[in-house]
């Protein structure tokens, strides 16, 4: 048989190199020529309709021929007095993929007068229609939106570089179905013997990840800015720059260092297909199945390895992933940050109960590398969160500062936080470097109060019966308030804690660690509401800016939930120790269906409450302002509206003859009449360099009028400067450091598997 099997593998492989390369072969080949239309007018005196506040207006465009699919840059030239006017394209749907076109609404800037962007035909056409929208009145203005040029251009490299991918992916799925069935036996057998952690597991997955399975993506609160990063990513990346660090496309061109102080390493995943060509839309969501699928395993990994059962790890898991307060970051407030850190707080968990509390009372020899691992994931993913973190490990260890100070155990901890620190350090570095600078984010926050923003005992113990709501003050009352609650799975742990410990019998060790994490939940809890004192402790010089940082105080809802799941863990291992196995199960299915309703009304009540929100190109985002949400990392006075009216080199006694502009660099031929400067269009963060193209010298440059780079030029200059960011060798060193760091570990881990597994065998050998 296995010989068969071999063959038909062969067969299989040879089979799937043919029909790759016949693929490649079909998709290089196919080409498009390019379509010009001159002179399309869009009258507002005929063929308008009303919908809501806008008008609309539908044009079919006079195409000279077919229009193949593919992926299409459209240039338009346009002119309009107005800077409401609004389109989009479409075509008609009849026998054609739906939808037929991929395109946002790009929005007409009358000072402008050209643009570009990107759309999507997804089936032939030989009806492509132009459709144009308006807010207001449309008799009343006199104007009119004349288009002088439009040219469709289809990108055949991104475009072949595209459906290459769909086809690869559908060749895989193929292929594992393929496997699946060659291997039914086996694999129906492992699913037998894990029937109740694959259906569960399977559940928890879908069920977390049911929001993104429809053709919009429900508009949450910081939505835009975190699909903008994506962007600005694969835009950097497809330059050829990695890793990324400053953003140029941001705040109408001037730039933006948001991967300095934003950790993106998973952000690359989705920017990475963006950049191939995938719609903005859809590289989102593959990027929230993964991470959905993420914060499933690795929460069933530690729950199971917390409790040393599989059925306790499954229950856990439901109970973490299904919470309304993860529910309510991935949904309402689109935190990518926040709920992308969710899937590593359990490994916080468990590398620290392997350090306090391996086997034999000895830290685990794994311990400290999986603790290293949940703080990388977190400093990669959310900067807040680590600093929460920080102070909940920091009040643990001094709760238990004999252990903490215990030889083996001090040095687990002084290893991991070591290693912590050399594995980050090609983020850490620019971050804290950066930090030295004028930023509003670092800014001294002594007029800030945070404690208003707090939660009531009432929120945090309340079902959630409302899926929208906002950052308001307490005092305003819950109407409008952001639902954040603890939801009725968390309640009914805390019920049960209650009654575990009144009504068993505990070990003094277990009762002791169940006491320490309600304990530290109750701590994180009060830090959450507006009991706690934060405006008191925000009135320190030494701690007002940390304070002040959190912003929300219910954030720390957030890392409360871990806790309160590990006291869920000891209760639920307790429990098949003192009642029998079949209402041990019973009680643990029963968790998991409250936590599945919980999660799928809390989700339900979200997505129906909140607009629907598409973007497939997503560069118009780059022009709203709104798009920096709180500018945190924008210079103290930084005037944004004034920068995204203006992008131009300006000058003082100096002629600019040409400008060449690819994201962040920018060429200028230019001379100086009289001593003068010049200002470009580009904040002037650290390390941009000036660099005269003729002789290689680097000019200095300083902040200038609204923040931007400001160069000044002796009398009788002539020549051509370029200006660039370019990360200072520094930066590159901590990288190395990083790229070592990881190359131990990796080592380290293989050594130890390796050494493992021999003992392993050794035991089997002399059994």
């Amino acid at each position: 048989m296995r010989i068969c099997k071999e063959k038909l593998w062969l067969i299989v492989g040879l089979f799937n190199m043919i029909v790759f390369t016949v693929a490649g072969v079909w998709c290089a080949a196919q080409r498009q020529d390019e379509v010009v239309l001159d002179e399309i007018t869009v009258d507002d005196t005929r063929g308008w309709r009303q919908d809501d506040e806008r008008y609309i207006a539908e044009c079919t465009l006079p195409l000279p021929h077919r229009i193949e699919k593919g992926i299409y840059t459209v240039r338009l030239h346009y002119e309009t007095k107005s800077g409401s006017y609004r389109i989009y394209y479409d075509c008609m749907p009849d026998g054609k993929h739906y939808p037929a076109v991929y395109s946002d609404e790009y929005e007409l800037e009358p000072d402008q007068e050209e643009g570009s962007f990107r759309i999507w035909i997804n089936s032939g056409t030989d009806d492509l229609i132009l459709n144009a929208s308006r807010k207001g009145a449309y008799k009343d203005s006199g104007d009119r939106l004349y288009i002088k040029s439009m040219e469709l251009i289809r990108e055949n490299g991104i475009s072949s570089v595209y459906q290459m991918m769909k086809f690869c992916f559908l060749l895989l799925f193929l292929n594992a179905v393929f496997a699946a069935v060659l291997n039914r036996e086996r694999l129906g057998q492992a699913i037998r013997d894990n029937r109740y952690v694959v259906v569960g597991l399977s559940c928890i997955f879908i069920i977390s990840s049911i929001s993104v399975f429809f053709h919009s993506q429900n508009e949450g609160h910081d939505l835009p800015f975190h699909l903008a990063r994506i962007v600005g990513l694969g835009e950097e990346l497809s330059r050829g720059n990695f890793p990324v660090r400053m953003q140029s496309a941001w705040n109408n061109g001037y730039g933006y260092p948001v991967s300095i102080f934003y950790g993106d390493i998973l952000q690359y995943l989705p920017a990475v297909l963006y950049m191939m060509g995938t719609p903005l839309l859809y590289a989102y969501k593959i990027y929230q199945l993964f991470i959905h699928g993420c914060t499933v395993a690795i929460p069933y990994f530690c729950y199971k390895r917390l409790g040393n059962d599989r059925d306790i790890g499954v229950a856990c898991t439901g109970l973490y992933c299904l919470c309304v307060n993860r529910i309510l970051n991935v949904c309402l407030r689109a935190a990518v940050g926040e709920y992308t850190a969710y899937m590593f707080f359990p490994m916080i968990l468990l590398g620290m109960k392997e350090i306090y509390a391996g086997k034999r009372e000895k830290p685990s020899k794994y311990g400290w590398v999986i603790l290293c691992a949940g703080m990388t994931g977190i400093i990669q993913s959310h900067v807040l969160s680590f600093e929460m973190v920080c102070l909940l490990l920091g009040i643990s260890a001094v709760l238990q500062i004999r252990k903490t100070f215990r030889k083996d155990i001090f040095c687990s901890l002084a290893k991991s936080a070591a290693a912590t620190l050399f594995l980050n350090m090609g983020f850490l570095l620019p971050f804290l470097d950066y930090s030295r600078q004028e930023i509003v984010i670092l800014r001294d926050k002594s007029t800030f109060g945070v404690q208003g923003n707090g939660l009531s005992l009432y929120e945090l113990f309340s079902m959630g019966t409302v899926g929208v709501g906002d950052a308001t003050l307490s005092v305003e009352g819950v109407k409008g308030r952001f639902p954040e609650a603890l939801g009725l799975g968390m309640i009914l742990v805390l019920l049960l804690t209650c009654f575990a410990l009144l009504g068993w019998q505990w070990e003094k060790t277990e009762r002791r660690q169940l006491l320490f994490a309600i304990g530290i939940a109750g701590i994180s809890l009060f830090m959450s509401t507006y009991y706690f004192p934060g405006n008191r402790l925000a009135a320190i010089p030494f701690v007002r800016n940390v304070v002040s940082s959190i912003q929300f105080p219910w954030r720390f809802v957030t890392v409360s939930i871990p806790v309160l799941t590990y006291a869920a863990c000891l209760v639920f291992r307790k429990m098949k120790i003192v009642l029998p196995m079949e209402k041990t199960r019973c009680m643990l299915v029963g968790v998991c269906i409250v936590c599945a309703v919980q999660g799928l009304q809390c989700t339900d009540m979200i997505v129906r409450s909140t607009s629907g929100y598409v973007k497939y190109d997503g560069h118009d985002l780059f022009r709203e302002p709104g798009t920096t949400m709180g500018g945190e990392y924008l210079f103290e006075n930084t005037d944004l509206p004034e920068a995204f009216s203006n992008n131009s080199v300006l000058g003082e006694n100096v002629a600019v003859s040409k400008v060449q502009r690819e994201g962040n660099e920018i060429t200028v031929a230019c001379e100086a009449f009289d001593e003068g400067y010049l200002q470009f269009p580009l904040f002037a963060y650290k390390y941009y360099q000036c660099v005269d193209l003729e002789t290689g010298e680097t000019l200095p440059y300083e902040r200038g009028d609204n923040d931007r780079i400001r160069l000044g030029l002796p009398a009788g200059y002539q020549g051509s400067i370029k200006v660039f960011f370019k990360s200072p060798w520094h930066w590159r060193a901590a990288e190395a450091v990083s790229l070592i760091t990881l190359i131990m570990l990796v080592f380290y881990l293989v050594r130890m598997y390796r050494t493992q597994k021999g003992t392993w065998v050794k035991r089997r050998e002399n059994a």
